[in-house]
């Protein structure tokens, strides 16, 4: 066997034209003029939604739709531009609906028209968890964060299979936890968060988490106490959904059948549609087959966003979910 491989090597090798750079570039690299504009030859942007700063260390896994333990950090990558609800009515006003018949969205929510909201404001990048000294650290990274006062998210914490409590703050989605960890604006500038009994709604004693906010990475942390909960040497299954806020009623803000500049679009006549655009934890999106029939119009998944659409649409997220080991955690595993 290693003789084959050292005889392929020399045949490789062999058929590299004299003169030939030793190192192969998959762009011209001789004299000028060279072919095609200067952007080709440019070096790859740097997202910043893809950077870290301390406590953060591990590199994204880059993989939509799923998971990883990297540097005692618990990973989930999402998909990007999923963030379009539950599979309700169309907004008779969405703008997209004339050429998208074979890119459409599973989801029918649509933004408010400020521009603000850039219809990507509550399009989840990434969700990471890091055990700390004293606290537990959640951070979410958007897509886009123009203006942070528009968006929340919630983290459910702990439950079992079965035992559903409602999301606070009128999310109108249901899925197991004991606690509920959410992040919004607060009556001032700036974010907070509370940290709820799923039983009964009232505040987990103690000091409130504590939100941290990087504009430009669109990152945003909360770390919660170990005197509040400690998961330490314990899998704790999370769940997590990201909407929009509504400041006035201090709740999420729902969608309307259309969207105008202050209330999203896309519920139709639902008398309570779920709040959340876009739900983590999402590990087995169907991928769209453009032979399905009707369902590549009417149950459509180009965008990978078929079961969030119907999860949401029943109002219960109970499916997505990840069972996070804080032992992995404290002992720094790699599992890809």
């Amino acid at each position: 066997m290693r003789r084959r491989l050292v005889l392929a090597a020399v045949l490789v090798a062999a058929a590299v034209p004299p003169g030939a750079s030793a190192a192969w570039h998959s762009l011209y690299a001789g004299p000028g003029p060279r072919p095609g504009p200067n952007l080709l030859y440019a070096r790859p942007a740097k997202a910043p939604q893809l950077a870290n700063r301390a406590p953060w260390k591990a590199k994204p896994i880059l993989v939509s739709g799923s998971t990883a333990y990297r540097n005692g950090e618990f990973l989930y990558q999402d998909f990007l531009y999923d963030d379009t609800g539950a599979h309700l009515t169309p907004d008779p006003n969405d703008p997209r609906a004339a050429g998208n018949l074979f890119s459409k969205p599973n989801g029918t929510y649509t933004y408010p028209t400020d521009l603000r909201y850039a219809n990507n404001a509550a399009d989840l990048v990434e969700l990471r968890v890091k055990p700390l000294r004293r606290t537990t650290a959640f951070r979410v990274t958007l897509n886009t964060l123009k203006d942070p006062s528009l968006v929340a998210f919630t983290i459910a914490i702990g439950g079992r299979k079965g035992h559903s409590h409602a999301f606070p703050h009128g999310a109108n989605v249901s899925a197991p936890a004991d606690l509920f960890l959410t992040v919004h604006p607060g009556a001032k500038k700036g974010l907070v968060a509370d940290l709820l009994r799923a039983s009964n709604g009232k505040a987990v004693g103690g000091s409130a988490p504590k939100v941290t906010l990087d504009t430009k990475r669109r990152q945003i942390e909360v770390r919660v106490a170990h005197s509040e909960w400690n998961p330490t040497g314990r899998t704790v299954r999370l769940a997590a959904g990201l909407g929009l806020w509504d400041r006035s009623s201090k709740a999420y803000l729902l969608p309307q059948a259309s969207a105008d500049s202050t209330h999203p679009g896309g519920g139709g006549g639902s008398s309570n549609p779920a709040a959340f655009f876009n739900v983590a934890f999402r590990l087995h999106e169907p991928v769209q087959h453009p032979t399905e029939g009707n369902a590549v119009v009417l149950n459509a998944a180009w965008w990978r966003d078929r079961a969030q659409g119907n999860a949401l649409a029943a109002n219960d997220i109970s499916q997505f979910f990840a069972n996070v080991n804080f032992r992995k955690l404290a002992r720094h595993v790699r599992d890809d």
